[in-house]
């Protein structure tokens, strides 16, 4: 049985449903669930999940979806029996799709519950995803995994997936002072600008997350000291940090310490805020970058991910 696959940038695409992965063992896509019965199944895959708590709301899976790039319509939700008989869901996929990634997906977070874990059923789930987006004519599929998490990484190594490249994050560890430096050269830009020199001088294999920002729901606040640019999170008064969400040093300009005095202009500008990056960038690029910064006493955050590859051309 086929349905159509309705992702915004891809038209036209018929995604073969899956029927069954097993006598027992159906699906159908996340589209044809409410929010609430999704948030409910992600909550209960992800009890005693090795990263941070899960709690999603009705609300903040709706929001989340767009914010990732989840295509419902091929995101698959599985059963151990018919839907129509009224079987609770027991585990599920969530893929991604970008107009600027063409012919690739990416599995976004997958999950089982608890009853069914241990049992085989996520391997059958990735096989199923991967049989499904062969046929669908992706040429790449990519996840992220957390490095400490041995039973999701053989999982995916098991199925083809091979570790690509390691992927960190940073933080401050106290809110800087005399350090900062208020550089007048600091100018707000649109976040779109900022994409334009990503798309433009960013590496082509950089993770999801950390390109696109003008297409997240919540863009953020976009800034640029001559020859260097980033996006972070619009700042919280009630929060002491600030997430960072891309940052980039046009290439001419690179080694020059024009990221450090970006760094510095931004924490001038935000007096008693800390920064800190999300684990999702090349670890390669900002060990280097961050020891020129050792004055904001700035650290590796203790989760790192492998991000992985699995080719289907």
């Amino acid at each position: 049985m086929l349905y159509k696959n309705i992702v915004p940038g891809i038209d036209n695409i018929l995604h073969p449903q899956v029927a069954c992965i097993m006598s027992t063992m159906f699906s159908k896509p996340a589209s044809e669930c409410s929010w609430a019965e999704l948030a409910k199944l992600v909550n209960k895959s992800f009890e005693g999940y090795i990263g941070s708590p899960v709690h999603m709301t009705a609300e903040g899976v709706e929001a989340w979806f767009p914010a990732n790039f989840v295509a419902p319509a091929i995101s698959p939700v599985f059963f151990p029996s018919s839907p129509e008989d009224g079987a609770e869901p027991i585990a599920f996929a969530l893929l991604s799709v970008r107009d600027d990634r063409p012919g690739q997906t990416r599995l976004t977070t997958m999950g089982v519950v608890p009853t069914f874990q241990g049992r085989g059923t996520g391997s059958k789930v990735l096989q199923e995803v991967i049989e499904a987006e062969r046929k669908r004519g992706t040429r790449l599929l990519e996840l992220e995994c957390i490095q400490g998490n041995e039973r999701a990484l053989k999982l995916y190594t098991r199925n083809g997936f091979t570790k690509y490249r390691e992927l960190a994050g940073w933080h401050m560890t106290e809110v800087p002072s005399e350090a900062s430096v208020a550089h007048p050269g600091l100018q707000d830009c649109s976040v779109e600008d900022v994409d334009a020199i990503l798309a433009a001088h960013g590496s082509p294999d950089l993770p999801w997350q950390a390109r696109g920002m003008a297409k997240l729901a919540s863009p953020g606040l976009g800034f640029r000291l001559d020859h260097a640019y980033c996006v972070i999170e619009k700042p919280n008064d009630d929060a002491d940090t600030i997430l960072v969400y891309c940052f980039i040093v046009e290439p001419d300009w690179r080694r020059k310490g024009e990221g450090k005095r970006l760094i510095e202009a931004l924490v001038a500008r935000y007096p008693g805020k800390k920064f800190k990056a999300r684990p999702i960038f090349p670890y390669e690029y900002g060990e280097s970058f961050t020891k020129s910064l050792e004055n904001l006493r700035i650290e590796t955050i203790g989760i790192k991910l492998w991000q992985m590859r699995l080719d289907l051309a």
